[in-house]
């Protein structure tokens, strides 16, 4: 099964703050989020999906 990942490990991860999560998301700049649970509330990315982002960018950057 593949692990998704929560809000919470990305601002971790990235060293951001919610705010600037949901614009990235806003502004395009991050993979949409997955809705999931009650009324799909709860957002979450595919691990995979985040490490071909970043594989991307670094591309991109090289």
């Amino acid at each position: 099964m593949p692990k998704l990942l929560t809000s919470e490990d990305i601002v971790s991860e990235f060293k951001i703050t919610p705010r600037t999560l949901h614009r990235w998301i806003s502004e395009g700049r991050f993979p949409t989020p997955l809705r999931v649970g009650k009324g799909r509330s709860r957002r979450r990315w595919y691990e995979a999906d985040v490490i071909a982002f970043l594989d991307a960018k670094k591309q991109g950057a090289a």
